[in-house]
């Protein structure tokens, strides 16, 4: 027995002594043959078409995704201009209660000081400024 078999009349490279080519399994398969350019040809066109539908189908899923994301961010933007628009007004109606309020306690603060000031300058003094006035 030559070094080239192995016990079972295998060579030990893979190869059936007949030149054929072993599969896994120890049985020999049918060497592959190259298709002839014609056949070669149309299997690489159809792979480039389907390759080309891929990418196509790809790029709708991701327009399909896109344009449903901006549906999403447009709801959400819609929403929170709503409510920004909702506080403003609250706090419009916020300025307009303390600025009554504001005014309100000027007036207050104001008619009590010429009360005040009435009541500092007596009847005497209201009858010299009205003596002076005749003049």
């Amino acid at each position: 027995m030559s070094a080239a078999n192995s016990l079972n009349g295998s060579a030990l490279n893979g190869h059936h002594p007949n030149g054929s080519v072993l599969n896994d399994a120890g049985t020999t398969q049918a060497a592959v043959t190259m298709d002839d350019p014609v056949s070669q040809h149309k299997r690489l066109t159809a792979e480039i078409e389907a390759a080309t539908n891929r990418a196509l189908a790809a790029r709708a899923r991701l327009a399909a995704r896109e344009a449903d994301v901006r549906t999403a961010l447009q709801v959400e933007v819609s929403a929170s201009r709503a409510l920004i628009d909702d506080l403003e007004r609250q706090h419009i109606a916020a300025i307009e209660l303390v600025r009554d309020a504001s005014q309100s306690e000027v007036a207050r603060i104001l008619a009590e000081a010429r009360e005040r000031a009435a009541g500092l300058q007596g009847p005497s003094s209201v009858a010299s400024q009205g003596a002076d006035g005749d003049r």
